[in-house]
C-alpha cells in the first residue's frame, strides 16, 4: 500500500469474505469530512498523525554480539581491562589476545582514555584484516576527549565510521572500517 494511510494511525485495516482489504479510515466515524474508505492513494490529508515507529530494542544483546565478534575470529584488545569481556571473547573465539602486535585481525579492541591516546588508532590500522572492525572505546561525556575528536582521528587515517554502541555506563565505543574502495 502507498500513500498516507499506511502510516496513519486513524487508518484500521479490514477483510471481507473474499480476502479482499480495505483501509477503514477511524475519522469518518465522527467526522462526515472524511471518507469511511478513501481513495487510495492519499497524498494530502488534514487528519494525518504518524504512526509511531517501535524502537528496535537492542538492549537485551550482548556485548560481544553488539561488537560484531563471530566465532573463530582474530581478536586483539589494547588497553581494554574488562575481565567479564574477555571472558567472553575467549569463549567465543580461540585467537583473542591482549597486548602485542598480531596482524589480520577481525575486530580490535582499543581503549583510549586521553587525547594523547587517539594515536595509538593509525598503527591498529596496519593490523586490521581488510573487512575487520577497529573498536575505539572511550570515557562518555568528558571533556577531555569527545566523540568528536574520536571521529576526526579515526577519519584522518583513512577509514570510515560505521556504528557506535554503548560499551559499559561509562564508556563509547565507535567502528571504524577500511573503505571498501581500499581494501586489498
Amino acid at each position: 500500500m502507498t500513500g498516507l494511510c499506511c502510516s496513519c494511525i486513524h487508518a484500521k485495516e479490514m477483510r471481507n469474505d473474499r480476502a479482499s482489504v480495505f483501509l477503514l479510515c477511524v475519522l469518518s466515524q465522527s467526522d462526515p469530512r472524511y471518507p469511511k474508505y478513501p481513495r487510495l492513494p492519499v497524498l494530502r490529508c488534514r487528519g494525518y498523525q504518524e504512526q509511531p515507529c517501535p524502537k528496535k530494542d537492542n538492549s537485551f544483546r550482548a556485548l560481544i554480539d553488539k561488537l560484531n565478534v563471530k566465532p573463530g575470529a582474530r581478536v586483539l584488545v589494547l588497553g581494554v581491562n574488562d575481565g567479564a569481556l574477555l571472558a567472553e571473547l575467549r569463549g567465543r573465539t580461540d585467537d583473542c589476545s591482549e597486548g602485542g602486535r598480531k596482524k589480520n585481525c577481525d575486530v580490535i579492541l582499543l581503549g583510549v582514555e586521553s587525547f594523547v591516546d587517539l594515536r595509538k588508532i593509525e598503527p591498529c590500522r596496519a593490523l586490521l584484516a581488510p573487512a575487520g572492525g577497529l573498536w575505539v572505546i572511550y570515557p562518555k561525556g568528558q571533556k577531555h576527549i569527545t566523540e568528536a575528536q574520536v571521529m576526526s582521528a579515526g577519519l584522518a587515517t583513512g577509514m570510515v565510521d560505521n556504528k557506535v554502541v554503548s560499551f559499559s555506563p561509562t564508556h563509547t565505543g565507535i567502528r571504524f572500517v577500511i573503505r571498501k574502495a581500499d581494501r586489498v
